[in-house]
């Protein structure tokens, strides 16, 4: 009798596992992917009361998903729906976005786009990339990414997070049209910000930063004006949730330029940059000045649109709306040198050349030699000033007292005293401006009489049709130079945003790197740039521009992610493929 009832119990558990084995795998819930995400990257967990509206008090997993909303993971505009099954397309979403992946994929959707998939548009750009990484999710998530994930999905989901973590995962992604190649890198997972903060802009002076702080506060916001890179910058709050700042930026009048943007955060390992690479046969580059499209600042995106570029970028140093630095564009000077700083030059058959950009610029009136005391700029009360037309058709600061001339050709074609009227600067010339013995110089001079302007380089091997100052340099012929050119410790040694130019004997590189974003990117000291650009194969490396001026558009869209959360107006770009830029009226 008892062999005989084993032997049926047996057979009734056989019967039940096949059974089970019959019925559908159990699916996995939003919730439960969640969790499993939260808890395989060993994210922070939310430790306050918050909750998504959503989520039910008590609810099992409300813990993890209120921490991937107070990360940004799960944005404030969807409504999560914990108890939906997850499809394993949004599973890898919702891993992605808590590696610090969210604007690689995004990107990867704009340049790299899948063909449809009967799955939303959104959740494309994350599954390419998932596929593209040099450690690819589970075969099954991209090969059926519509499926309900299974139990035995989020485990391997779950594995392929906490391998991530062990481990530099990396993608490099390349565009190459017309000669000119476009290379996108990420590396290493992002670590959550300590807060999140509202950025309101950032002013060329304290008092513009005080009267939009001034306004806030009237609103009831907690503004606070800081230093930015360029000038002051007005934030509100600090708050441990991005909940909380997104509900702040959403009141904060449409007039003003409001961005979330991440603060604090250590032991990154994130990594973005962006590359655009050209040789002769892709094209010179051109320096398109905003003045000669109408404003004296204008965002990249502008520039590049306005001159039907293919792609640009950001370059050197400026200070309000003045370059600081030499610029040459089209063979002209543009700006004088600040010091001994470093340069690259250029021209259209590709020669490039690095060196000392100081410049002495001098202009002969009817043969009476006068160095020149600024350049686009209001001439100092004894000295003398030019204007070209790359700076605009007009000057627009000049002062009672200033004598002008017209040149054209080479040859005056009228003087007068300053008055009311407009100040023209001749299309194919330059307008000269004195003040002082040489305003009184310069009123002896008649229509027809010659004047030229002579221009002596530090370094005679950058005399070439486009080149712009920055530094400091950081190779020169493959060795590392360390020399600081008068940059403080701050900017050398701190991570930032980061742009650089460098060449690798045949082509110029045009390198941004993001940063002061530990989802997104860390950044770079210049220790660091330079490794990393020795790495690439640059022989010559001069250190451009940084913090939120780091910038590169191609095709229609921001590549990076800059670090204010929006492009900041510039005075100059530098464009690739673009059409000739003429002054705007």
């Amino acid at each position: 009798m008892k062999r005989t009832a084993r032997k049926s119990l047996i057979g009734a558990a056989a019967l039940l596992l096949l059974f089970c084995l019959a019925l559908p795998a159990p699916a996995v819930t939003r919730g439960e992917v969640v969790e499993a995400v939260i808890q395989a990257l060993r994210l922070p967990a939310w430790s306050g009361t918050a909750r998504l509206a959503d989520v039910p008090p008590g609810h099992r997993h409300a813990r993890a998903i209120e921490t991937a909303a107070a990360l940004g993971i799960i944005l404030p505009t969807d409504r999560f729906h914990p108890d939906m099954e997850a499809a394993r397309a949004e599973a890898v979403f919702l891993a992605l976005r808590a590696m610090g992946w969210r604007h690689e994929a995004e990107i990867y959707g704009h340049l790299f786009p899948l063909p449809d998939r009967d799955i939303p548009p959104y959740l494309l750009g994350y599954l390419g990339l998932a596929e593209a990484m040099s450690l690819p999710a589970p075969r099954g998530f991209l090969d059926e990414p519509r499926a309900n994930v299974t139990v035995e999905d989020l485990l391997r989901l779950s594995a392929w997070l906490r391998s991530a973590t062990t481990q530099i995962v990396s993608w490099e992604g390349r565009l190459e049209v017309d000669g000119l190649t476009l290379v996108v890198h990420r590396q290493g997972l992002g670590s959550p910000p300590a807060n999140w903060a509202v950025q309101v802009g950032e002013y060329a002076t304290a008092e513009e930063a005080a009267k939009v702080q001034s306004h806030l506060r009237q609103l009831g916001h907690q503004a606070v004006v800081t230093d930015g890179d360029v000038g002051k910058a007005v934030r509100i709050g600090s708050y441990p949730h991005y909940f909380q700042a997104w509900t702040t930026m959403t009141t904060v009048p449409s007039q003003f330029p409001a961005t979330i943007v991440p603060q604090g955060g250590s032991g990154s390992r994130a990594l973005f940059w962006a590359a655009l690479i050209c040789g002769p046969s892709g094209g010179a580059p051109q320096i398109v000045p905003a003045p000669a499209l109408g404003a004296p600042r204008l965002p990249l995106s502008r520039m590049a649109t306005l001159t039907g570029a293919q792609a640009a970028v950001n370059g050197g140093f400026f200070s309000g709306n003045s370059v600081i630095g030499t610029l040459v564009t089209q063979g002209t000077p543009y700006s004088l040198p600040h010091e001994n700083r470093s340069a690259v030059a250029w021209d259209e058959t590709g020669r490039v050349a690095f060196g000392n950009g100081n410049l002495q610029l001098y202009v002969d009136l009817a043969g009476t030699i006068h160095p020149v005391d600024a350049l686009n700029r209001r001439p100092p009360e004894r000295g003398v000033a030019l204007y070209t037309p790359q700076a605009g058709r007009f000057a627009r600061d000049l002062v009672f007292g200033t004598v002008e001339a017209a040149v054209s050709g080479g040859q005056v074609q009228w003087v007068r005293h300053w008055s009311a009227s407009n100040h023209a600067v001749p299309e194919e010339g330059f307008l000269v401006a004195a003040r002082g013995v040489a305003a009184e110089e310069l009123l002896i001079l008649e229509a027809g009489d010659e004047v030229k302007l002579h221009w002596r380089f530090a370094d005679s091997r950058l005399e070439l049709p486009w080149l712009l100052q920055a530094g400091p340099r950081l190779i020169a012929d493959g060795r590392p130079v360390t020399t600081n050119e008068g940059f403080n410790a701050a900017l050398r040694e701190q991570r930032h945003p980061r742009s650089f130019v460098g060449h690798d004997g045949s082509r110029l590189w045009w390198v941004v790197v993001d940063g002061r974003n530990p989802w997104h990117s860390s950044g770079l000291t210049l220790d660091e740039t330079r490794n990393i650009a020795a790495g690439l194969g640059l022989r010559d490396v001069l250190n451009l521009d940084g913090g939120g001026s780091s910038t590169l558009w191609w095709q229609g869209r921001i590549v990076n992610r800059p670090s204010e959360g929006r492009e900041r107006p510039l005075p100059y770009g530098v464009v690739f493929g673009a059409g000739s830029a003429s002054p705007a009226p």
